[in-house]
């Protein structure tokens, strides 16, 4: 089993995800809307930009477009795009991010 079988399979499913990205809310409202329209566009994504943004500030879109390990070497974005349930991939590496 791939690494990305093993977040595919451990994700705690879309109840857990709406509750994770209801705790960064707050700090999303908070950004101008024009920082929010980036996220959005660059990131595609609405909950996954909340998340993101409030999370990582300024560096989340670095996060997003560079290799890391925990993606084998590629990007959140080459996930997104490449890999048949992408989207589910970045939301469970997001979710055991500290």
């Amino acid at each position: 089993m791939s690494e990305f079988d093993v977040m595919i399979e451990e994700y705690p499913g879309d109840t857990r995800w709406q509750e994770f990205v209801a705790v960064f809310r707050s700090e999303w409202d908070a950004q101008t809307d024009s920082k929010k329209a980036l996220f959005r566009s660059t990131i595609g994504d609405d909950e996954t930009a909340i998340v993101l943004a409030s999370k990582m500030g300024d560096q989340a879109l670095d996060w997003w477009s560079k290799p890391w390990g925990v993606l084998r070497q590629r990007s959140a974005v080459d996930i997104m795009k490449n890999e048949r349930h992408g989207l589910k991939i970045i939301k469970s590496v997001l979710m055991r991010m500290q």
